[in-house]
C-alpha cells in the first residue's frame, strides 16, 4: 500500500493552514465555536456519543451555515486588513526609527564616530569610484612606464646609429673636403691650360693668317721679280700688276684704290667697304685675327709707280 495520498492530505492541509486566509479563517471559526470545539473535547463521562449528536445538531439549529460561512470570511478579510495594516505600521515606525530617529539620536550623542548610513553609503560609493579610478590611473602609469621604456630603448638604439651615422658623415665630409680642394685645384690647372690652349691656339693662328699673307705676298714678289722691268707705260708691268690694273680699270674702282692705298700708308679715313673691295681684287689683303689691312706686293708695286700709271694713262 503506498503512502502517497496520505503524503498529499497532509501537504494539502499544511498548504492551507500556513496560507494567511485560510488559517485567519480556521481562526474566526475557532473562535466564533469555541464553545463547540471545547465542548467536543470535554464533553464528560456520563455523556453518550447519541447526547453528543443532539448537543452538535442543537448548536447549529439557530445557525445558517451560508450566512455563518459569511460571517467567517468578512472578519478574516477585515482581520487579514487590519494585519496588513499594522505590519505596514509597524514596518514603517521600524523603518523610521532605524534609519532616522536613531542615527540622529546617535549622531547628537556620538558624533564624532557614528555617521548616517546615507552618508556611510555615499561616501563608501565614492571610495569605491576613486579606487577604480586609482587602478585605472595607475594601470595607465604601467602601460605609460613600459612604453617609456621602449621609447628609452629605441632612443638609446637611434642614439648609437645616429653617433655611427654622424662619425660616417664626417669622415664622408673631411673626404668630400679633400675631394673639393683636389677638385679646385685641377680646375684652377683645367683653367690655366684652356687659357694656354687658347693663346696658343691664337697665336697658331695668327701664325697662320701671317704664313698665308707671307705665302701671297712671295708669289706676288717672285711674280713681279720674274717679269720685273722699268715701268714706262702700263704694258711694262708685270703680268700680275697688269692684271690687278686692268680690274681696277674694268669696274672703275683705280681712284677708289689709290684711296685706300693711301689710307693704308699714310692714314687717314676711308670707308670699310672700299677696303673690303680692294681685298676682294687681292690689291690688299686682310689680316682674319686681328682685322689688319696691308697692301699686297701688287697693290704695293702698283701704288709705288702710280704716277708713272696715271700719267701714262
Amino acid at each position: 500500500m503506498t503512502l502517497e495520498p496520505v503524503n498529499d492530505f497532509f501537504s494539502n492541509i499544511k498548504e492551507k493552514l500556513t496560507n494567511p486566509f485560510f488559517s485567519t479563517l480556521i481562526f474566526v471559526w475557532l473562535v466564533r465555536n469555541w464553545e463547540l470545539v471545547y465542548s467536543i473535547f470535554n464533553f464528560d463521562e456520563c455523556y453518550t456519543l447519541e447526547t453528543k449528536k443532539q448537543f452538535i445538531v442543537s448548536y447549529y439549529r439557530d445557525k445558517t451555515i451560508v450566512e455563518e460561512l459569511f460571517i467567517n470570511i468578512g472578519i478574516a478579510l477585515l482581520l487579514m486588513l487590519l494585519g496588513y495594516i499594522m505590519l505596514f505600521l509597524t514596518r514603517t515606525f521600524t523603518t523610521w526609527f532605524d534609519f532616522s530617529l536613531m542615527p540622529s539620536v546617535t549622531g547628537k550623542v556620538i558624533t564624532s564616530k557614528v555617521v548616517q548610513r546615507e552618508l556611510y553609503d555615499e561616501v563608501f560609493k565614492e571610495r569605491n569610484e576613486y579606487a577604480e579610478k586609482y587602478e585605472e590611473q595607475r594601470k595607465l602609469v604601467r602601460d605609460s612606464s613600459k612604453e617609456y621604456d621602449e621609447i628609452t630603448k629605441n632612443y638609446q638604439v637611434q642614439s648609437s646609429t645616429v653617433s655611427v651615422l654622424t662619425t660616417k658623415v664626417n669622415e664622408l665630409t673631411s673626404e668630400n673636403a679633400q675631394n673639393m680642394t683636389e677638385i679646385n685645384r685641377l680646375t684652377i690647372n683645367e683653367t690655366n691650360l684652356t687659357n694656354e690652349i687658347k693663346r696658343i691656339k691664337n697665336d697658331n693662328s695668327n701664325l697662320l693668317d701671317f704664313k698665308g699673307f707671307q705665302e701671297v705676298q712671295n708669289y706676288q714678289y717672285l711674280q713681279i721679280i720674274s717679269h720685273y722691268r722699268p715701268v714706262q707705260t702700263k704694258e711694262h708691268l708685270p703680268k700680275i700688276v697688269k692684271e690687278l690694273y686692268d680690274n681696277l680699270v674694268k669696274n672703275g674702282l683705280l681712284n677708289e684704290f689709290y684711296s685706300v692705298a693711301q689710307f693704308l700708308t699714310n692714314g687717314g679715313d676711308v670707308a670699310t667697304k672700299k677696303i673690303e673691295r680692294m681685298v676682294e681684287l687681292k690689291a690688299v689683303y686682310k689680316f682674319k685675327n686681328s682685322n689688319e689691312y696691308r697692301l699686297t706686293p701688287s697693290g704695293n708695286f702698283l701704288y709705288i709707280n702710280w704716277v708713272v700709271l696715271v700719267g701714262v694713262g
